[in-house]
């Protein structure tokens, strides 16, 4: 199986505002894809930041420039490379740079930080819940 780590950039800078993974046996080269056409549809939640992004830059005319950085056998020299590539670059949550990633890379959430109104939500969705 390989695995891509690649880069969204906006044509009108000259650096990514998004890095990302996948395996080929699953979505492959598509899913850089994905998330051109989840902004094309328009879809809310998730990455309401990137999304916003990619409907800017195409609202303007231009279209998302799409870089695969590396290639590998190995899912975890992948992952590393992805949060090699995040640290470099810098996320925009954390004020540290252009990128729209919501975490540090590789698999789950670690180091996500949700805005003030999805912490709100994901709250008032518990409430009266038992855990």
């Amino acid at each position: 199986m390989k695995y891509i780590v690649y880069e969204l950039w906006d044509p009108g800078l000259e650096q990514p505002f998004y890095v990302g993974w996948s395996y080929t046996a699953n979505k492959g080269k598509a899913r850089p894809y994905e998330h051109i056409n989840e902004a094309l549809r328009d879809r809310q939640g998730g990455n309401q930041l990137k999304l916003n992004v990619i409907k800017k830059v195409l609202n303007e005319g231009y279209e998302i420039d799409i870089k695969i950085v590396f290639e590998s056998d190995e899912m975890d020299e992948s992952l590393l490379v992805e949060q090699q590539l995040i640290s470099k670059w810098g996320r925009r949550d954390q004020g540290l740079g252009p990128l729209t990633n919501m975490t540090d890379g590789g698999e789950g959430t670690v180091g996500r930080i949700d805005s003030d109104e999805t912490r709100n939500k994901k709250s008032n969705g518990r409430l009266g819940k038992r855990h």
